[in-house]
């Protein structure tokens, strides 16, 4: 963010904001692996401020990833406390917020977009943009400001125009508000002021205002075979249903995690009690894993919301569940010489060992924590599995429970000499529990 050499002054508090646009030179090799990095690990860059004072870098922090949750709105006048008459204009926004969170799942800090496009009449003068606490009807305080007060906005010619300003939500009252929108968005609001409507000129609740407990109405393992419905201690399993969270996250705004949350912006679920982490939730779908010491049989699983808990859905239990995770392609099965995916372009060969990925193996020796992100210090063994490729006998080499996962399981299995080529069917077994089939290729 180079300044050219102009350095910005701060006023008597010290207090500012820099809203600073760089362009990106990809012909330079060396900036365009910065910026491949970025997404890749942005745990290994940093930022920071310099000053007069301190010529060597005054602040510094490193890089984190985020999640992000976007809600759309239309602002009106007649959404003001009280309605505004006399004022024909309309606001089309989004408001994107970005948040870091704590193990627990609640938000730690986070950045605030906002996207906002008035169609107000010629000349209006935009003079601020907040975020208030309040439900539909009433006047709340601002808790989130961006900052528009400090470079008001005529809007020109026909009124329409953008405003796009990003804030950091970083005071104990603007986290506090982070953590009710993720929970309910609909007792917040955005709203724009202009010199004639000091008060607010239109106004927007972040969303519908929203009682309703979850509806769960179906549940399968996280493969999304509909026909794998049995899950298994520790498998990763897929809710489906009406009003299961009000706002979409999943782990990107996690650092140095070790665990799953056991619940996300107000979303968890039970299963014959127990907790069972989350790894993404959203109104219609909840990814979780269950318990690890739960008994085989059929159990009640109960989703809850920030409105409370929803009727139980039941649930079966099997020891061992597997199923092999794949696409439209087929399975998805790595070469382990080179960790390359197999596909038709990159078939495997006979003789070569490949790693299976697959849920629903069961418990581990030694055993693991529920939510426990697999540690990689320790081999955590399945009980024996079985293959074939093509309809013969492959060789397993191990079946572990993934390093660096919560779920997640590992088969490496070794192609039987003679295999015919083509798309050939994998399969494993787990005592009497078979997967599913899924194609790889093979030369």
């Amino acid at each position: 963010s180079d300044l050219g050499g102009q350095p910005i002054s701060v006023d008597s508090t010290g207090a500012g904001n820099l809203h600073l646009v760089a362009e990106v030179n990809i012909a330079q090799q060396p900036i365009l692996d910065t910026l491949n990095g970025l997404f890749a690990a942005p745990q290994n860059y940093y930022i920071n401020i310099h000053t007069n004072v301190n010529g060597g870098g005054a602040i510094r922090a490193q890089l984190q990833n985020t999640d992000r949750m976007t809600f759309q709105m239309n602002l009106l006048p007649s959404n003001e406390t009280p309605p505004v008459t006399g004022f024909a204009g309309s606001a089309p926004s989004a408001v994107g917020i970005h948040t870091m969170r704590n193990a627990d799942g609640t938000v730690a800090a986070g950045a605030v977009v906002f996207d906002a496009n008035p169609r107000f009449p010629a000349g209006s003068q935009i003079t601020a943009m907040h975020i208030h606490d309040g439900p539909a009807g009433q006047a709340g305080p601002i808790t989130i400001d961006s900052r528009l007060a400090m470079f008001p906005v005529l809007a020109a010619g026909s009124g329409s125009g953008n405003i796009y300003r990003i804030t950091t939500a970083n005071t104990p009252a603007a986290i506090k508000t982070l953590n009710d929108i993720v929970l309910n968005p609909e007792n917040h609001y955005l709203n724009i002021h202009t010199a004639d409507h000091g008060s607010g000129a239109a106004r927007s609740q972040l969303a519908a205002a929203n009682i309703a407990r979850p509806n769960v109405t179906f549940a399968e393992t996280a493969v999304l075979d509909p026909s794998r419905t049995a899950l298994a201690p520790g498998s990763l399993a897929s809710i489906f249903g009406s009003n299961l969270a009000k706002a979409a996250a999943d782990l990107s705004g996690f650092s140095g995690l070790t665990s799953l949350p056991p619940s996300l912006n107000g979303a968890s679920v039970t299963i014959d009690g127990v907790n069972a982490p989350v790894i993404y939730v959203s109104p219609g779908q909840l990814n979780i894993q269950v318990p690890v010491r739960i008994a085989q049989g059929p159990h009640p699983l109960v989703a809850t919301n920030s409105n409370g808990a929803g009727a139980a859905f039941m649930v079966t239990i099997a020891d061992a569940a597997p199923v092999i995770f794949y696409d439209t392609v087929g399975g998805l099965v790595i070469k382990n010489s080179d960790y390359s995916l197999v596909r038709p372009a990159n078939p495997a060969t006979a003789g070569d060992v490949l790693i299976v990925y697959v849920t629903g193996l069961g418990v581990t020796v030694p055993p693991l924590s529920t939510g426990l992100l697999v540690p990689t210090d320790t081999f955590y063994d399945t009980v024996p599995v079985t293959a074939t490729v093509g309809g013969q006998s492959a060789g397993v080499l191990y079946s572990i429970a993934s390093p660096g996962f919560a779920g997640l399981y590992q088969v490496a299995i070794q192609i039987p000499l003679g295999s015919a080529g083509g798309n050939q069917p994998l399969a494993l077994s787990i005592g009497n529990a078979a997967s599913n089939r899924v194609n790889i290729a093979i030369q």
